[in-house]
């Protein structure tokens, strides 16, 4: 690759309670408990290891548009998937 050049940073960042506080009422941040599997698990894994703790804060005025609009979208296709998996799962004898 000619004229490639890797770029390194070190460094670290901190936020204020106050601006994490911020990410998370406009959307751009949720929250869940983890354990250590959870951090040890295959990256193709994690997310779905988490399935059920995730959380992220309601819909505000805080919440930006695109975040809001993606939410409203997506609201009824994870019902579908819901309701797909309750069917799939058998029924007790």
């Amino acid at each position: 690759l000619t004229g490639w050049f890797p770029h390194r940073f070190w460094g670290d960042a901190r936020w204020s309670r106050t601006q994490l506080l911020g990410e998370i009422a406009r959307g751009h941040w949720g929250m869940c408990k983890a354990y250590l599997r959870d951090v040890v698990a295959a990256p193709d894994l994690r997310r779905s290891g988490l399935a059920g703790r995730l959380v992220f804060a309601p819909l505000t005025s805080m919440t930006e548009e695109s975040i809001a609009r993606a939410r409203r979208e997506l609201a009824p296709l994870r019902e579908q998937a819901r309701l797909a998996a309750a069917d799939d799962e058998p029924d007790d004898p």
